[in-house]
């Protein structure tokens, strides 16, 4: 029989971040571009920071209180990737696929992967020694691991 952790505290919602926080989020992100962003990224870190981050707290703040993610950062653009170099370019099974998500879809991501990593650690979801090794790990691997570990049956 699987046995659950006793959850202490129940995560309904999330909670809103700070303009300091996603300043630092944007300023410690990769400057890479997708060609579904409005501007290029690098343009965003440097010149127009100021006067986007408003902007963009809001973005990400009425996704968090909302609990929706908005439609137009679920759309990626998806590339195939060759697995090795050595492999066969000819052959489709040696490709995999990438997809480029929107610079503000990723900054939601990791905001929320970073509170969830929280709220798994404090209920011993996930043990804290390990959480500096995963801290970087992609929400929807967060979001696998605890509709593996509590929805199935």
């Amino acid at each position: 029989m699987l046995e659950f952790p006793q959850i202490t505290k129940r995560l309904t919602s999330f909670q809103s971040a700070t303009s300091d926080s996603i300043s630092k989020l944007i300023k410690s992100s990769s400057s890479a571009t997708c060609d579904l962003d409005p501007i290029p990224t690098k343009l965003l870190k440097s010149e127009c920071f100021h006067i986007l981050l408003p902007t963009i707290c809001n973005i990400i703040n009425s996704s968090l209180d909302d609990g929706e993610f908005p439609s137009d950062f679920k759309t990626a653009n998806v590339y195939p990737l060759l697995k090795k170099t050595s492999l066969d370019r000819n052959e489709l099974k040696n490709y995999r696929p990438v997809s480029n998500l929107p610079f503000v879809s990723k900054l939601i991501e990791k905001i929320v992967g970073k509170e969830l990593n929280e709220h798994m650690a404090e209920n011993g979801i996930m043990e804290s020694s390990s959480q500096p090794i995963v801290k970087d790990i992609p929400l929807r691997l967060h979001c696998s691991v605890f509709s593996q570990t509590f929805c199935r049956q």
